[in-house]
């Protein structure tokens, strides 16, 4: 499942359209797309059961689906084994 926010609203592709949650959910879900992950088990579960992009097509500019992560995780190459491995550069 592809999850973004188109126009600033939630949105889920459905082939190679995407589907504006809050009107095809009849407002179960929120047009916020951070306000999705809490209630994340209930929206896939939904939009599993198929969605109709031509009745409640999202339209507007392609945005991120995590506007404001609760948490980053980055990971470094802290190691020469594993920078090897990858065929980067050895870290000083």
């Amino acid at each position: 499942m592809r999850v973004a926010q188109v126009g600033g609203r939630l949105a889920v592709a459905a082939g190679d359209r995407w589907v504006d949650v809050a009107a095809a959910s009849a407002g179960r879900f929120s047009p916020d797309p951070q306000a999705v992950y809490d209630r994340w088990d209930e929206f896939v579960a939904w939009a599993g059961e198929g969605l109709d992009a031509e009745a409640f097509p999202a339209t507007g500019s392609l945005g991120i689906p995590v506007p404001a992560p609760r948490q980053i995780v980055a990971i470094g190459l802290n190691y020469r084994e594993h920078a090897m491995e990858s065929n980067l550069a050895i870290p000083e």
